[in-house]
Formats: C-alpha cells, sequence, structure tokens
C-alpha cells in the first residue's frame, strides 16, 4: 500500500535500482521538499552524506560527518549499498 501511495508523488525515485517503496517514502518525508535546500551541498549537509574537513598540520583530511538526519542517511545508505 505504501508504493501505491508514493507512486504518483515520486515515480522518478521508485525507478532507482535499490529504493523500494518504503525506502523512497523515507526518503520523500525526511527531506520535506527539496525546494527548501539552496544546492546539493546544502542537502548533504543535511543528510550527513557530506565530507568534513579536517586540518592536521599542512594535510588536508576528511572525515566523516556524524550529524544530519540518520533516517534519511540511513535510506541513502540502503540504496547505495543495493546498487
Amino acid at each position: 500500500r505504501i508504493e501505491a501511495q508514493v507512486q504518483p508523488l515520486v515515480p522518478h525515485l521508485l525507478a532507482i535500482p535499490g529504493c523500494g517503496g518504503l525506502t523512497a517514502a523515507k526518503v520523500l518525508v525526511e527531506t520535506a521538499g527539496v525546494d527548501r535546500f539552496r544546492s546539493s551541498a546544502a542537502f548533504a549537509m543535511h543528510a550527513g552524506t557530506a565530507p568534513i574537513p579536517v586540518w592536521a598540520g599542512n594535510r588536508a583530511r576528511f572525515r566523516l560527518n556524524r550529524g544530519g538526519n540518520r533516517q534519511l542517511n540511513a535510506a541513502l545508505h540502503r540504496i547505495a549499498v543495493t546498487q
């Protein structure tokens, strides 16, 4: 039933391999309108998928972002791992 309700709203999301009805619904609800993000980088920070720069001496390194929306991050992770 969830997939039937999500299909008219985000058919392009259901077309992605690895994204089922429940995952598409989770991404749709947790995003709450993609228009509110000014860029893809802002969405990545919200989802917790953007790397955070860390400087130690003269070396610039990156670490994982532990913040952000963990539910959205988990849904994106499920899609990525399935692919």
